[in-house]
């Protein structure tokens, strides 16, 4: 088997890849990568699994399939082997921290315990969902191959690769830069029951500054935030709640918010209080006190839950 520190090498001079045919979910997301991600150029090659021949002379590699000159993954301390699309990616991408990386982690994630274990919720949770394994990627992946059946592989994981996955990449490679940007821009405070974000939010944020804020609290040994609180001159000013027994259509913050500002809208399900979302954006000013205030309000109201 090759050694997977000479991956990446091997792969940039490829002249020819060696897959088995039938692919599976991870031999669908290698290929995406290879071609779409890092954007090697080589042919893809097909062959029965029973009947690999690779060449290395002739620039040949392997991946996914049983042979001296082929990347099966590496083997875990159960004995199992990890996906391609795993070793790929660590191969290509080895700093765990950049974007590429942290952006690809849920494809990997759900790849590489699929492919290991064979269902990621009975892995994940400890048994198998089907509302969840139904729609999940290894379920969108035999969808194509089943609207796709009378293709051949690499038409098939082609079409999932450019539907699926090239979407979902480019989605969280987004989201981990507008992260780096909100964390350079933004001001985040942990003040007792409250989590504060100060500062522009990209949309594609939403419910990210909540988690950030409860593993700042985890992080500095602190009890996790029970109310989420923005303040955003492109949105307005509001709060969310992260403690599902708080109602923020409290009767009391109602009648003080009220009082200062007809702008306050107060989500009948108790989640949410705003003036202003990004659905109905709110000049901060019309909220009819400072953020200073709001949260000695909320503390007043909510403190101790």
């Amino acid at each position: 088997m090759i050694a997977f520190s000479e991956v990446r090498g091997r792969l940039l001079e490829a002249k020819k890849v060696i897959f088995h045919k039938n692919s599976h979910l991870d031999d669908a997301a290698a290929q995406w990568f290879l071609r779409d991600v890092v954007k090697i150029s080589a042919e893809f090659v097909f062959q029965q699994n029973d009947r690999i021949m690779i060449d290395p002379k002739a620039g040949e590699i392997g991946l996914d399939v049983m042979h001296e000159f082929a990347l099966k993954g590496y083997k875990n301390q159960d004995g199992g082997y990890s996906s391609v699309f795993r070793c790929l990616a660590e191969a290509f991408f080895p700093d765990v921290n950049s974007i590429e990386r942290r952006a690809l982690k849920p494809l990997i994630d759900w790849v590489d315990t699929n492919d290991s274990r064979g269902s990621v919720t009975r892995a994940w949770l400890g048994y198998e969902d089907r509302r969840i394994e139904s729609v999940g990627l290894n379920a969108m992946f035999m969808a194509y191959k089943h609207q796709y059946s009378d293709s051949l592989d690499l038409h098939i994981n082609q079409n999932f690769g450019l539907s699926v996955l090239e979407p979902l990449y480019c989605y969280h490679y987004h989201f981990e830069q507008e992260v780096d940007r909100a964390l350079s821009n933004c001001r985040f405070e942990l003040d007792g029951i409250l989590g504060i974000c100060e500062g522009i939010l990209s949309p594609a944020l939403i419910g990210w500054p909540q988690r950030h804020l409860v593993e700042m609290a985890q992080h500095r040994g602190q009890k996790p935030p029970q109310i989420f609180v923005f303040c955003d001159e492109l949105v307005g000013m509001g709060m969310l709640r992260i403690c599902d027994s708080i109602r923020l259509d409290n009767d009391r913050l109602k009648s003080r918010l009220t009082k200062v500002s007809q702008h306050w809208f107060f989500h009948p399900g108790g989640f949410l209080s705003a003036c202003g979302t990004s659905t109905a954006p709110k000049d901060i000013k019309q909220a009819g006190v400072t953020l200073t205030e709001l949260k000695e309000i909320l503390k007043e109201i909510y403190a101790p839950i």
